[in-house]
């Protein structure tokens, strides 16, 4: 009994952890926005900025960054998909969207 009530709990375990993994998209995947989003308004590039996190995986229109905090402290973890700065970021078909999703560290 001791036994399935650890097995049970061990899956149980397994599967929260594993339920936030998300699959990282293919390089170039960024090309449109997610269909599932209303698209952000933004006309040029320089209308994205990233969203105020501290490894932030999205952008999102400069004028909504006010509606967001950033933290008071952060990791030093440096993610390469991450858009740390607006040039990070790119305008594509009128939603802001995270140019280095996808990359992997260049050695």
């Amino acid at each position: 009994m001791k036994k399935i009530i650890c097995l049970s709990s061990t899956l149980i375990i397994a599967v929260f952890l594993l339920s936030g993994c998300a699959s990282v998209a293919e390089k170039g995947a960024v090309k449109t926005p997610p269909e599932n989003k209303t698209p952000a308004a933004c006309q040029v590039d320089s209308d994205c900025v990233p969203k105020p996190e501290c490894h932030p995986m999205e952008c999102i229109p400069s004028k909504d960054a006010k509606n967001y905090e950033k933290p008071k402290m952060c990791t030093l973890m440096f993610s390469y998909q991450a858009a740390y700065s607006a040039e990070d970021c790119a305008c594509v078909e009128g939603a802001c969207v995270n140019k280095n999703i996808g990359r992997k560290a260049e050695y």
